[in-house]
């Protein structure tokens, strides 16, 4: 019997054979998955679509763990590792490295070489050691940096809705608290409470002159504005759009997804805003978002144009903003059982303030005046909150004119024209955390003036706020989450003030979205006399 010599090489025709084979079915499965997902795309359902991207994902996760024999063992572990320490899922990370030493502890129960025992020690105490590291230089980070908590509560925070109250330090400052009637810009103040039904036109003084009210009405009551003969336009957000008259009765309702804004034209047709959910097609792939609408509908409800923003804007959803969504669509205990709880309980699946959510649209003013090499009279101003953009849409060629934001402004709101053709935003400032107002020259793209918390009267809102400029040169500005207006003078001089007296259910003051001074002498005459008649 012949001995073999112990250094002859191995033939590893064999072994690479099989791996090669596994590969190559794998990369032709993968595609035909890619395929179909394509397909289920054009079907336009995201639900389908993400519980179909969490399978695919579940499909790789296990080929790799399969078809990585032995010495790919670790590297397929610590790509895991890495990709849910990405997603800050610790406790995925943690079953990874439990998963990994119950399989290394397998191996050892069974006779390896020398050389494959140490391999999988070796592998084990780095990946360990790797873990450990992130975990311990990530909580001193944080045991450092005391921002990083508030900054990680923020963060969960965007996929709720906007808060419909605010803690009140001081309950005696309630309703009007300052009124210089020398220096304030007359006129009637129409507001709601975010969030609860009901609207209120208060004098300057600031009693309550009317109340608009249904006898049965939804919440979440977001905006409200005027028509010219003193009917009541209602957002409720993400339910319907609805019209009242002086009596609160209902003259019509859409069940529509509006929310934000409503705007009334010349011709007394309605500019509002919707959402939907789809699955549309951006860098080459199919990605499930909440599409923005801006709806113009006739006097009495019926839609005559749906202008989809994302046909529009898709330019400007970035890389980054597709891989965060995917980065969520993948993670079942981010969202899988919450799309599942949702479908079955007929709510809303994606949710607001995220990456599902790229263009967070929030305003919309009638521009009523040609300004020769930027718009015309009719155009359309809008505001993008998730993009730190506004531009000015052409209605009737359904595509976007000009843009400016992205490097300038932090979730602006509310972008109106003034009468020398320059435009007054108001800039919340969310990361810098002051808000500010600005004046822009769009013809030059340059700030021209610029009021902020480093002047006389500090302010700041991370949603909401508004600016108005008003007839005699001030400004009403909202400040949305503090339940406070304001007006100020050119030079920053509070003549004006008023603190929301309206409580929610638990007691809290209630936030303001926007107050809107009514100054249009034909308007006000309507309304006071409205008023005079009820009065007994």
């Amino acid at each position: 019997m012949l001995n073999m010599p112990k250094n002859v090489p191995q033939d590893t025709t064999a072994e690479q054979a099989p791996r090669k084979k596994r590969l190559k079915g794998f990369l032709k499965t993968l595609l035909i998955l890619i395929f179909i997902g394509y397909i289920i795309g054009f079907i336009n359902d995201p639900f389908i679509y993400i519980i179909y991207s969490q399978l695919v994902f579940l499909f790789i996760a296990i080929s790799i763990m399969k078809t990585a024999k032995i010495n790919n063992v670790f590297l397929s572990f610590l790509i895991l590792l890495m990709v849910s320490l990405a997603l800050k899922k610790i406790e995925i990370s943690v079953a990874l490295v439990i998963l990994y030493l119950v399989m290394f502890a397998g191996r050892s129960l069974v006779k390896e070489s020398r050389r494959r025992r140490i391999f999988y020690f070796s592998s084990t105490v780095l990946i360990v050691s790797i873990y450990f590291l992130i975990f311990i230089v990530s909580h001193m980070s944080a045991k450092h940096h005391p921002l990083n908590d508030q900054s990680s509560k923020l963060e969960s925070m965007k996929s709720l809705p906007y808060l419909s109250h605010v803690d009140d330090k001081d309950k005696k400052k309630e309703g009007v608290v300052k009124y210089d009637q020398d220096l304030c810009a007359s006129g009637l103040n129409l507001y709601n409470s975010y969030y609860k039904p009901g609207a209120y036109l208060l004098d300057m003084a600031g009693n309550i002159r009317h109340t608009w009210l249904p006898q049965e009405s939804h919440s979440n009551w977001q905006y409200v504005t005027a028509c010219e003969n003193g009917d009541l336009l209602v957002c409720i957000e993400d339910e319907l759009l609805m019209r009242l008259n002086w009596d609160s009765q209902i003259l019509w309702q859409k069940e529509m997804r509006t929310h934000h804004e409503i705007a009334v034209a010349e011709n007394k047709d309605i500019y509002t805003l919707t959402s939907t959910e789809e699955v549309v097609f951006t860098h080459f792939m199919p990605v499930p978002i909440i599409n923005d609408y801006l709806v113009i509908l006739s006097s009495d409800g019926t839609i005559k144009k749906n202008i989809s923003l994302f046909n529009l804007l898709k330019k400007d959803i970035s890389l980054l903003n597709i891989i965060k969504i995917y980065s969520r669509i993948i993670n079942p205990q981010d969202l899988l059982w919450k799309a599942i709880k949702s479908k079955l309980s007929h709510r809303l699946l994606l949710p607001r303030i995220t990456s599902f959510d790229p263009f967070h649209t929030n305003s919309i003013t009638i521009i009523d005046k040609n300004i020769e090499g930027l718009c015309k009279k009719g155009d359309v101003l809008i505001s993008m909150r998730s993009l730190n953009l506004v531009g000015i849409v052409d209605i009737e060629k359904e595509k976007m004119k000009w843009t400016w934001g992205p490097g300038y402004l932090e979730e602006q709101h509310n972008p109106t024209f003034l009468e020398n053709g320059n435009i007054l935003i108001f800039d919340n400032g969310t990361r810098r955390k002051y808000s500010r107002l600005i004046e822009l020259d769009p013809l030059k793209n340059q700030i021209v003036w610029e009021y902020h918390n480093l002047n006389l009267t500090p302010f700041f809102t991370d949603w909401g706020g508004s600016a108005q400029r008003l007839p005699n040169g001030n400004t009403l500005i909202t400040e949305t989450s503090k339940g406070r207006v304001f007006e100020i003078t050119k030079d920053g001089e509070i003549v004006w003030e008023f603190n929301n007296p309206d409580k929610q259910g638990n007691g809290k003051k209630g936030t303001i979205y926007r107050m809107t001074r009514i100054t249009d002498p034909h308007l006000v005459s309507i309304m006071l006399w409205n008023v005079e008649k009820e009065t007994p």
